[in-house]
């Protein structure tokens, strides 16, 4: 029975961390359409993700396995649940390898949470079709890049789809923003710096602001992709962080300490050396020796006078 326990308790970790994975990573097979250049990924049973997984990970995993050259340009996630997922261009690779995505798309998700980063070259298309509720997040910093958004609903009954552009700051030209029966649109904290065309087609409602929501003209692109906050680079997003700023501090409190205890083992030190050196000599009462005084005796002397 110890034994057993013994077992278990170096076991339980193991599979509390199997566990753990079993339910963070996303339940997915893939496959490649080679007629559309395309890495198909599809949800099994009602795959859910516990937090942000990238994209590229699944599909890098599935080429490396399978493939020794694959060269694919379009990449799609369906029949999903609720997921969350960054999409980071920079990082569809093997080995060295990078694959040029020009073209990814959702179909048939319920519920879909994307962050868009690192679209470093060319032309990219984002395709959404029957995704219920879309939130679109991240940063275009690119002004090189021409970016295209379509999002698509085949259900023209009640359950339509919702969609947010929540944090989405944009500095790519995104030549068109294409919109086409959905229930509501919203923006929110969002920058678009080159959005040269935005059509909202068979919309019901498109609103300004999360807490308090202003209505305004589906067709009025000005009105509604407007820039609601002022649009940062990463690297000065990062540098006017409270939290950067805070640690910047603290470093340069800790450089000044350590630069004054250098400064003072220094001193230490070298007033150690002289002391034992002899350096200064010690404070003693010097006494003066007093030559003995000489005292001079007369002797008389007595003369015997003989007669």
């Amino acid at each position: 029975m110890s034994v057993s326990k013994s077992v278990w308790r170096i076991a339980s970790p193991l599979v509390l961390i199997v566990l753990l994975d079993a339910v963070q990573s996303l339940d997915v097979e893939c496959g490649y359409e080679s007629q559309r250049n395309m890495v198909s990924c599809r949800c099994l049973g009602n795959a859910q993700s516990a937090g942000f997984e990238d994209l590229s990970d699944v599909v890098n995993d599935y080429v490396r396995d399978r493939f020794s050259n694959l060269v694919f340009h379009h990449v799609q996630l369906r029949d999903c649940d609720r997921v969350m997922i960054t999409l980071n261009l920079r990082t569809f690779s093997i080995e060295g390898r990078y694959f040029n995505i020009s073209y990814v798309s959702f179909n048939k998700i319920q519920n879909l949470d994307l962050y868009i980063e690192n679209i470093d070259y060319g032309y990219t298309n984002f395709v959404f079709e029957d995704v219920r509720r879309l939130k679109l997040s991240g940063r275009l910093d690119n002004p090189s890049t021409s970016v295209q958004i379509w999002s698509r609903d085949s259900n023209y009954g009640i359950d339509r789809s919702d969609i947010l552009f929540q944090d989405f700051l944009a500095r790519s030209r995104i030549e068109l923003i294409n919109i086409q029966d959905a229930n509501s649109v919203r923006v929110v904290d969002s920058a678009f710096e080159n959005l040269r065309k935005a059509e909202v087609i068979r919309t019901d409602r498109c609103h300004v602001g999360l807490t308090t929501l202003t209505e305004v003209d589906c067709s009025n692109m000005d009105a509604l992709f407007v820039s609601t906050v002022p649009y940062t680079s990463a690297s000065n997003a990062v540098l006017t962080h409270p939290a950067f700023i805070i640690v910047l501090v603290l470093i340069v409190i800790a450089v000044l300490v350590g630069i004054a205890a250098l400064i003072y083992a220094k001193q230490w030190k070298k007033k150690k050396e002289l002391e034992l050196l002899g350096f200064p000599p010690p404070s003693s009462t010097m006494s003066r020796a007093t030559p003995p005084a000489s005292s001079a005796r007369l002797s008389n002397r007595q003369f015997t006078v003989r007669s």
